[in-house]
């Protein structure tokens, strides 16, 4: 699929989702949401005519990150949203999952019988180190292989979409509803402390977007850069999906959930891909 029309499935991926979004929200009583979603519709349409009638690179650098630059907001709407349909959190169910897989709660037993402090911190490094993977990826391309963005851009976006369907309809709000705190350490367990306090909402634990997001952005970078998949993204994708559970973000259905989501949509992506003949390597 050539790069205008993977940005264009991008794009019609984007307005489906938000007009989700914005219905969701005005039925839920949350106008402020639906009003703000909006907004965001009516800039990125602009943005998209704007780009489309004169050659500005700023306009084009818009163009290609206007979704990743909502994707924050549109995470805490939908987590703020998700006890519209169900008014109880559904966490004694996904914790009766992983018993009933592994005998005992992983996210609670891995950090206690392993419990050193630089143990903990180097599993904050990895699980911090998500908040980078789509920078440092998506810049790679967008500087030095411009036309392979799209590609990209479609299969992270409509990763993130899919999650956040599921974060609104599902209230599962993860380990820490155990009354057990996530193991200290040091610098990075501050850091994600700070994040978790002024940006999580709560209740978007399933599936884990930490992980499908990050395993989209290594088998992504597997393709686009094998050097950078090789040595960065494949030992950190394995290394972040055991801190979603190590540091109690994550019960391990959620990790499988992500996995599963992940290698789902992106079949089917490139099942579309196929049928076009004009797969970009």
């Amino acid at each position: 699929m050539v790069p205008k029309k993977q940005l264009a499935l991008a794009d019609r991926l984007f307005w489906v989702f938000t007009s989700f979004l914005t219905v969701y929200s005005a039925f839920a009583g949350r106008y402020s949401i639906a009003l703000t979603t909006g907004v965001i519709m009516v800039t990125a349409f602009a943005i998209i005519r704007l780009d489309d009638a004169f050659d500005s690179e700023v306009l084009h650098f818009f163009r290609y990150w206007y979704q990743p630059i909502t994707y924050t907001f549109f995470y805490e709407s939908v987590c703020s949203l998700n006890h519209f349909m169900i008014p109880h959190n559904l966490d004694p169910f996904f914790q009766h999952l992983d018993r009933m897989l592994f005998g005992m709660q992983p996210s609670v037993e891995m950090a206690r019988r392993i419990s050193a402090k630089p143990v903990a911190e180097f599993m904050y490094i990895f699980y911090f180190s998500y908040y980078l993977l789509i920078p440092l990826l998506g810049f790679s391309l967008y500087c030095g292989r411009r036309r392979l963005f799209p590609g990209f851009l479609l299969r992270v976006s409509a990763v993130f979409y899919v999650c956040y369907v599921f974060f609104a309809l599902l209230p599962v709000i993860g380990p820490d509803t155990m009354g057990v705190a996530p193991p200290p350490g040091y610098i990075f367990h501050d850091i994600m402390a700070f994040i978790y306090k002024h940006g999580e909402i709560g209740g978007g634990s399933f599936p884990s977007s930490h992980v499908a997001v990050a395993l989209t952005v290594t088998l992504v970078a597997a393709r686009y850069r094998p050097r950078m998949f090789r040595y960065f993204f494949l030992p950190d994708v394995i290394l972040l999906s055991i801190a979603t559970v190590y540091l109690r973000y994550h019960y391990v259905v959620d990790v499988f959930a992500g996995i599963a989501t992940t290698f789902v949509i992106l079949a089917l992506i490139d099942r579309l891909e196929k049928q076009t003949g004009d797969i970009l390597t």
